[in-house]
């Protein structure tokens, strides 16, 4: 789908803004189970398909009251390989539950009136373990392996920018944004800390940035 090219949060000062707080939306206000938290495979079902579209909807309204961009997120999450294949999912049919979450997006801009230019398309990643939990196999190379299948799959449906939450450990965040720097793609990283104020890998947020990737430059 062509559409015109938004201008990102490091391009500009304009304010953006985005949803919050899906999986606690769709468990605590509309009673959906989630299994292994995974909000993509709720497109399964018409029933709660229909309450995503009326969570997105929500919000990108509220962007086109205020004349602000709208950044479409979270939705794919989970949906990574090894995530999906807890829930069934091969390869061929969760790449197609991620094209099938930006559609959602993109419908939902168009229902409510969002400008092209003020639509933008982020495609979301979790941590390939659990976000509480240690994984010290995950190396900065390995994680780039891993996170790139998704983002390969992000580039193939258009999206604007990655964006890589409740991340635990530097290496996984470095795997991620060289994934998405090589990908020709800019990357948002959010990390999670411990009541330390460090990270489950013991850096800090001081040490720890400055090992990622430089961003693209803006144009």
């Amino acid at each position: 789908m062509s559409k015109l090219t938004p201008r990102l949060p490091h391009q500009t000062d304009d304010i953006f803004l985005t949803d919050g707080g899906t999986e606690t939306w769709l468990m605590y206000k509309r009673g959906f189970e989630l299994p292994e938290f995974s909000a993509f495979h709720l497109l399964n079902n018409e029933r709660s398909k229909a309450a995503l579209r009326e969570y997105y909807t929500a919000f990108a309204k509220v962007a086109v009251d205020l004349g602000t961009p709208f950044i479409f997120d979270s939705l794919t999450y989970r949906a990574s390989r090894d995530w999906g294949t807890l829930l069934g999912y091969s390869t061929q049919s969760l790449a197609e539950m991620n094209h099938r979450c930006f559609e959602l997006y993109r419908e939902c801009a168009d229902e409510v009136g969002l400008a092209a230019e003020n639509t933008i398309i982020s495609g979301c990643i979790g941590p390939k373990g659990d976000a509480y939990k240690t994984n010290r196999d995950l190396t900065a190379e390995s994680a780039e392996i891993y996170h790139r299948e998704q983002i390969d799959t992000f580039m193939e449906a258009g999206v604007d920018i990655v964006t890589a939450l409740t991340l635990n450990t530097t290496d996984e965040a470095v795997g991620i944004a060289q994934a998405s720097a090589k990908a020709g793609v800019p990357s948002v990283i959010a990390f999670t800390i411990e009541k330390d104020r460090k990270l489950r890998s013991g850096e800090t947020l001081k040490q720890s940035i400055p090992q990622l990737p430089m961003p693209l430059p803006t144009t």
